[in-house]
């Protein structure tokens, strides 16, 4: 038993060896007292074709980017209403063309402004059709592009699943309630599932035309 302990423990050892901070960690001091640079990473996504671009979206910091592996990373959402960012989606047919949720979705340290939409590769940011106000305290937990029409992208938020099906120029609620998670199966896009949130009324969902129509599945 001891052995199978130690082996565990050198293999544990190991296995977080391989892993080292990349950043950011180059951000102004914190007013409040806290260690600068210390706080969560809400989400991660990557260039489709050049695995030196990486994304990462913050719960307060705003929408981060890397063009050398990680090395050193900067920002292009310090002037936004909102600097949350809970999920990012990149469009797998033309990498410059990304939208980011805005707000955070997990502890809703900022409200969201809804979707925001860039077509040149981060650099720059405009509102889609998919917009609210920091007073309405909406919250979007998840952003997803669809793998073989990016044209459709839906989204997971606090008053309910909203689709577009053109680039989100508009966006339609087709389902409401808090939803927090959504995915595509990864062998068929046309089929959906979603998430929804409630300590009482958690529902799990499933859409087989596309994200349309949901179907409340019974778990047992």
């Amino acid at each position: 038993m001891e052995q199978k302990k130690i082996k565990s423990l050198k293999h544990k050892s190991s296995v977080s060896s391989n892993w080292q901070p990349i950043g950011p960690v180059l951000v102004p001091d914190d007013n409040n007292g806290e260690p600068s640079g210390v706080g969560r990473v809400n989400c991660v996504a990557f260039h489709p074709t050049n695995s030196n671009i990486i994304f990462i979206g913050t719960p307060s910091g705003g929408f981060w980017k890397s063009t050398n592996g990680g090395v050193s990373w900067f920002t292009t959402t310090d002037d936004l209403g909102s600097l949350g960012v809970s999920d990012i989606a990149v469009n797998p047919d033309n990498p410059d063309v990304i939208y980011i949720a805005t707000g955070d979705g997990d502890a809703g340290d900022t409200y969201s402004i809804g979707v925001l939409k860039s077509q040149n590769g981060g650099e720059s940011w405009n509102v889609t059709g998919l917009k609210t106000e920091l007073s309405d305290n909406v919250i979007i937990r998840r952003l997803i592009i669809n793998p073989q029409n990016p044209a459709i992208l839906i989204a997971a938020t606090s008053k309910g699943i909203y689709r577009t099906i053109n680039n989100g120029v508009s966006w339609t609620n087709v389902q409401t309630g808090h939803f927090k998670d959504l995915e595509f199966n990864p062998a068929n896009p046309n089929i959906v599932y979603a998430a929804r949130y409630g300590s009482n009324n958690a529902k799990f969902y499933k859409s087989i035309d596309g994200g349309p129509a949901l179907i409340r599945l019974i778990l047992v």
